[in-house]
């Protein structure tokens, strides 16, 4: 808390009381300056490697999605040439079936 006194006024339970410090409250003791520093420094660290852990994550996914990209593709070759052996297939089997229905009629006389 700064002071600022912005949260009194839209607080819905009027629960928040300003009070002032004590004049010796004012003052940070060598101590409490070095604590205070500590956070602000293990804060910081904490901050980076979280940002650095965020980052690796990011990039795994990268990765991953390329992997993925790149497999689809592949699979989608091998289908699409197993789809295509499968028509020329039944292209044959028609074909076969349809001489030899026309050799079974034959001329007529």
């Amino acid at each position: 808390c700064t002071g600022c006194d912005l949260c009194v006024e839209p607080c819905p339970v009027d629960c928040i009381d300003m009070l002032p410090l004590p004049i010796n409250q004012h003052l940070i003791t060598p101590a409490q300056a070095t604590h205070y520093k500590a956070r602000f420094s293990a804060h910081n660290l904490r901050l980076q490697r979280d940002a650095i852990e965020h980052e690796q994550r990011r990039q795994a996914r990268r990765e991953a999605a390329k992997t993925k990209a790149v497999e689809v593709p592949l699979e989608a070759e091998t289908a699409a040439s197993s789809k295509q052996e499968q028509i020329q297939a039944a292209i044959a089997r028609a074909k076969a079936k349809k001489m030899a229905a026309t050799k079974n009629v034959g001329p007529q006389s």
